[in-house]
């Protein structure tokens, strides 16, 4: 009796616990939530559904029914294609089902980025060119690759117009949230050589000849020469540039035919009449003087020595088109300057700044501008073709000079030609290296022009 009445508290406390746990409702899983949360929407466009309570299952319906366990089990983002109702319910094993969560939505089609528009619209340049790109699309991000695949939403940002200095395609997209991502486009820009583009030199004193030890015995004595300043032009004279003033092709099969090439197959006689005939086209006084300063005057070209040709006169103060003068040439070619006394013009490794031929084998011409230039901005002055020089070949004297064009006599028989040419070896594309041609030959040789600036 006892042991009973002692027991009978706590048989009271577990009918008392047995029964808060039989009258408690279970606890209820929160609504879904839908986002957006309904409107309009774009086709495909991500529709998420989450749920606060931990581990609970999301089921949904597209057709506004209720869902059960039975409905679409919500695992990833909904993409509609046509309007619908989305109705979502969570549910946990020992919670009540959750609240029915309902968004309405219509479906339009997806805005698509406006394609990028280039400014200009790709083309040639000759030392730069600054390049705009625009999107119609507002709000767009602008991505761009140069040289290089189509963009992706990682690509650069455009920001600002893009400064290009070297040959390439720029290709660019555009992205915005929501929206398809524009069609590519694209842009090519071709670095061209400006032909006609001239060099001014101030002038100055330097030594001239075999200043690094190495070269031939005409290029001795080394002696001092001061130049008036001049013009000389940043290539050599190209076949398009011939045919334009002449008519007619300078050059042959042998050594390459195209317009960027440089111009050569033409004899000193014939460079005569190509630079007073392009300085009269361009008002221009003509330099050269055979039989008065008018090509028509001359008669025909001659194909051997022809003594009125050559002591024709060389108004060297006339600001047209003519050839340099030899030390003319040399200066420019040595970048203005003994220091740093460069081999070759701009450099002392001749694979950086010159076409030429190791084996001295017949090799093609390559178009203008494609070794690097010297410090003057020169190119070509090393190899690639010849060019021929106004002064008769004859050996250096030593003593100071100015403005020296060589001797006056034309007997000398041969014209100076500098720089080396493809078909020659390294040695012929030095600085100080010297050679010589009949003036009515047509070799690989052509011409640099020069204007005198007195």
């Amino acid at each position: 009796m006892k042991l009973l009445l002692l027991c009978l508290p706590v048989i009271l406390l577990l009918l008392i616990s047995c029964e808060e746990r039989v009258t408690q409702p279970p606890l209820l899983v929160a609504a879904p939530v839908i986002e957006p949360s309904g409107g309009t929407v774009y086709v495909q466009q991500p529709i998420s559904i989450s749920c606060s309570t931990p581990d609970a299952r999301i089921y949904y319906t597209l057709d506004g029914s209720i869902p059960t366990l039975l409905s679409s089990f919500y695992l990833n983002p909904i993409r509609l294609n046509g309007a619908a109702t989305i109705k979502a319910r969570a549910f946990k094993s020992g919670f009540t089902d959750s609240p029915v969560t309902q968004a309405d939505f219509v479906v339009e089609a997806q805005p698509v980025v406006a394609t990028p528009v280039f400014q200009p619209n790709g083309g040639t340049f000759t030392d730069s060119i600054s390049v705009t790109i625009t999107c119609a699309t507002p709000g767009a991000e602008i991505r761009y690759t140069i040289n290089a695949g189509y963009p992706s939403a990682t690509s650069p940002l455009y920001t600002q117009p893009l400064v290009i200095t070297n040959s390439g395609t720029i290709r660019v997209r555009a992205f915005k949230t929501n929206y398809i991502t524009s069609e590519p486009a694209f842009a090519s820009f071709t670095e061209v050589p400006d032909y006609g583009a001239m060099v001014y030199i101030p002038g100055g004193t330097f030594n001239m000849g075999n200043t690094s030890g190495t070269g031939g015995s005409n290029e001795l004595p080394v002696h001092s020469v001061t130049l008036s300043p001049y013009y000389i032009a940043k290539y050599e004279l190209t076949q398009l540039e011939w045919y334009q003033v002449m008519g007619y092709t300078a050059g042959n099969f042998t050594f390459g035919i195209g317009s960027m090439l440089p111009a050569y197959n033409i004899s000193r006689y014939e460079l005569m009449v190509y630079c007073n005939l392009r300085s009269i086209a361009e008002g221009l006084d003509p330099v050269y003087h055979v039989i008065g300063p008018y090509p028509e005057d001359w008669g025909d070209v001659p194909t051997q020595n022809n003594a009125n040709w050559n002591t024709a006169w060389c108004n060297m103060q006339a600001n047209g088109y003519r050839m340099p003068s030899e030390a003319e040439w040399e200066f420019a070619a040595r970048g203005g300057t003994n220091n740093p006394d460069y081999i070759y013009a701009g450099s002392n490794n001749q694979d950086a700044v010159a076409w030429y031929s190791p084996l001295n084998q017949i090799m093609p011409l390559k178009p203008i501008g494609t070794k690097a230039p010297n410090g003057l901005g020169l190119y070509d002055m090393s190899g690639n073709a010849y060019e021929f020089c106004w002064d008769w070949s004859d050996e250096y004297t030593s003593g100071h000079q100015v403005n020296p064009v060589g001797p006056a006599y034309w007997y000398h028989t041969y014209a100076v030609v500098r720089g080396g040419a493809c078909c020659y070896g390294a040695d012929w594309a030095m600085v100080s290296h010297r050679n010589g041609f009949m003036p009515y030959t047509r070799d690989v040789v052509g011409i640099r022009l020069v204007r005198s600036a007195w």
